[in-house]
Parts: C-alpha cells; sequence; structure tokens
C-alpha cells in the first residue's frame, strides 16, 4: 500500500513539473549567442515570452546542464540555419533569464 501512495505521489510531482512549462508560439530562432559567465546558450525567438516576470526579457537561456542540452542545441542550431520555425517552452528564471525547458519542432 505504501509503494502505491509513493508512485502515486511520484507521477503527480511529475506532472506538475512537466505542466509547468508555457509554450510560446511557432516562429524562427534569430540568434544563438554563447557568453563567457553565463552558463548555456542564450536564444532569441521571434515570439519572446516571459510568463515567470525574469529580470531579462531579451533572451532565453538553454542551461549546460539540462539532461538533453546537446539535442536541443542541435536542433536550435538546425533551425536556426534552416529558417525553420520551432516553439520554446520555458520554464524558471535562471541569470535572469527564463530557462528553455522543452523545444518543439514540427512541419
Amino acid at each position: 500500500m505504501k509503494s502505491s501512495k509513493l508512485i502515486f505521489a511520484v507521477f503527480l510531482l511529475v506532472s506538475m513539473t512537466a505542466s509547468a512549462a508555457h509554450f510560446n508560439k511557432k516562429g524562427e530562432i534569430s540568434r544563438l549567442a554563447i557568453w563567457q559567465g553565463h552558463s548555456g546558450i542564450l536564444v532569441i525567438h521571434q515570439h519572446m515570452i516571459n510568463p515567470e516576470s525574469c529580470r531579462r526579457t531579451d533572451n532565453y537561456l538553454l542551461k549546460s546542464t539540462h539532461p538533453f542540452y546537446k539535442e536541443f542545441y542541435a536542433l536550435l542550431l538546425s533551425a536556426h540555419m534552416a529558417n525553420h520555425p520551432v516553439s520554446l517552452g520555458v520554464q524558471g528564471c535562471h541569470e535572469g533569464f527564463p530557462v528553455i525547458f522543452h523545444v518543439y519542432s514540427n512541419k
């Protein structure tokens, strides 16, 4: 009985975390930048959002500690070079920037 309650609690926590991300409208990546002093890639999207009122609104941050950092960076770079629109899910703030949590590409 205790294990089923623990499993339920874990699923509840995961679903709450997953639903906390906010997605912008599909659009093109206009800039990718790597600056010393930041812990990841700075990204400018055609339709920037700031749902959690982060201090900075000029860039998103793709943290280098994200478990899919390499895959997200590859997808963002490919989309940027091909002028292919993507949607980004942002969640939380880090270094004042909204943090990229999800990347969504669709043709």
